[in-house]
C-alpha cells in the first residue's frame, strides 16, 4: 500500500508585513508549488498568502499603534497559534520562510530559511534591544530536528560560523521576479529624463551595505574620463531603514561635491512597470554591495539581457558566475574601469549571452522543484 505524502505546513504570516526580498522569495515559491502536481509533499500554506501579500495594513512606515499590533501579533502567532494550528492540522513538518520557527513544535520537523546573517554580523546596523530580541527568537526556534535552508553556499558558510549550529544546512537557489514588458518604456524613461543605453542603473535601499558612495565616486571618475558622454547614473530605491544605515544625505553631499547634480537620478521607490523599463534600457546594471546573501537584481538584469557589474563580495560571484564583470568593493577606480570596458560591443555581447545562459539555473520551476526535493528528502529520513 502506498504511503501518503508527508503533510508540510508553510507559514505565510510574514507576508502581512514583508515588502521586498522575503516577499518576493515567498510569492515565487508559492506560485511554483501551486503549479506543480509532481511534488513529493502535500503543502498547506497558511494563512492565505495572496490575501496577506496584498494587505497594506502593516506595510510601510508604521505608527506606534500599528507597531505594537505587529510585534505583539508576531510573537503570539509564531510561539502560540502556529504550533497549535500545526498540531490541529496533523502536519508532519513546519516551514518558516522568514527566519523564525516556533520554539514548541510538538515533535514536528522544522525547516527555516536563513536568508543572511546580517543580524549577527552587522550588529551596529540594528537597534540593540530589537536585534537581541529577534535573534534570540530565531535561535530558540532552531531545535535538533530543524533543517536550515540557505539561499547560497556563501550564506551557508556564514550561518555555520555565526550561529554555531550543527544542524543540516541545505542550499536552495531562488528565482527572480520577472518584470514583464509594459510597452511604454520610452514614455517612462522620458519622465525621468533618461535615454535608452545612456545610464547605469542600481536598485535597492539607500543604505551603507549597498556601497553606493563607491558607485557615485566611480561614476564621477567615468564622467571625468568621458566628459563628452551623456551617461547618467540611476539610483532607484527608498532611504535606508534607520539612521545607522541610511546614506541618503551622504549621497546628496557627495553628488554635489562631484558636481553631478544633473547626472545622478534618484527617483525613490518605483513601480514594477517602471522598474522593468529601467532594467531593459540601461547600459549596465551595477551592484557594488559590500555583502549579499543572494543577489536577485543580478538575475533580473540577466533576464532583461543587459550587462552586469558586481563587487567581489558576498554571494554575488557565486550567483553571477562568469556572466558579470567584478571589481574589489572599495575600489572606485576599478569600478570605473569596468564601466569603460562595457564600451566594447564584443564585451557587452559576451556578458549578455552568458547571463542568458546562467538564468536557466534560476527559473521559478527549478526553485519550486529544488525546494520540494530538499523537503521530501528530509521528510523521508524523518519517517524512517
Amino acid at each position: 500500500m502506498k504511503k501518503n505524502k508527508p503533510k508540510v505546513l508553510i507559514d505565510a504570516f510574514h507576508l502581512y508585513n514583508a515588502l521586498t526580498g522575503i516577499k518576493t522569495y515567498s510569492v515565487l515559491l508559492f506560485e511554483a508549488l501551486a503549479n506543480d502536481d509532481t511534488l513529493g509533499c502535500d503543502y498547506i500554506i497558511y494563512p492565505n498568502w495572496k490575501r496577506a501579500a496584498e494587505s497594506g495594513f502593516l506595510k510601510g512606515k508604521l505608527g506606534l499603534f500599528k507597531k505594537l499590533i505587529h510585534h505583539g501579533g508576531f510573537l503570539l502567532y509564531k510561539q502560540f497559534f502556529l504550533p497549535v494550528y500545526a498540531l490541529f492540522k496533523g502536519v508532519d513538518a513546519i516551514v518558516s520562510l522568514d527566519f523564525v520557527l516556533p520554539k514548541a513544535k510538538f515533535g514536528k520537523k522544522g525547516f527555516v530559511v536563513i536568508h543572511d546573517v546580517f543580524f549577527w554580523e552587522l550588529k551596529e546596523n540594528y537597534p540593540n534591544t530589537w536585534r537581541n530580541y529577534f535573534t534570540r527568537m530565531i535561535e530558540q526556534g532552531i531545535g535538533q530536528n530543524t533543517v536550515l535552508l540557505s539561499t547560497s553556499h556563501y550564506t551557508s558558510e556564514k550561518i555555520r560560523r555565526f550561529l554555531g549550529k550543527q544542524n543540516d544546512i541545505e542550499v536552495i537557489y531562488q528565482s527572480p521576479k520577472l518584470l514583464l514588458d509594459g510597452g511604454e518604456d520610452e514614455r517612462m524613461l522620458m519622465s525621468l529624463g533618461l535615454t535608452q543605453d545612456q545610464y547605469f542603473f542600481h536598485v535597492g535601499l539607500l543604505d551603507k551595505r549597498k556601497n553606493l558612495l563607491t558607485l557615485v565616486k566611480a561614476f564621477g571618475r567615468y564622467k571625468r574620463e568621458r566628459p563628452e558622454s551623456a551617461m547618467k547614473l540611476v539610483l532607484a530605491g527608498e532611504r535606508g531603514i534607520g539612521k545607522a544605515q541610511d546614506v541618503y544625505d551622504q549621497l546628496l553631499s557627495l553628488i554635489a561635491d562631484l558636481g553631478l547634480e544633473d547626472e545622478v537620478v534618484m527617483p525613490g521607490f518605483v513601480s514594477n512597470q517602471v522598474l522593468g523599463a529601467l532594467y531593459r534600457n540601461t547600459a549596465a546594471y551595477v551592484f557594488p554591495s559590500y555583502d549579499e546573501g543572494f543577489g536577485i537584481p543580478v538575475l533580473e538584469a540577466f533576464h532583461a539581457r543587459v550587462p552586469v557589474i558586481i563587487s567581489d563580495r558576498g554571494a554575488l560571484k557565486e550567483i553571477a558566475g562568469d556572466a558579470a564583470l567584478a571589481f574589489p568593493a572599495d575600489d572606485d577606480a576599478a569600478l570605473c574601469e569596468c564601466m569603460l570596458k562595457l564600451e566594447s560591443t564584443d564585451t557587452r555581447g559576451k556578458l549578455i549571452k552568458r547571463g542568458t545562459e546562467r538564468m536557466s539555473l534560476f527559473t521559478k520551476e527549478a526553485f519550486g522543484r529544488n525546494f520540494d526535493e530538499v523537503i521530501s528528502k528530509h521528510m523521508k529520513s524523518h519517517r524512517l
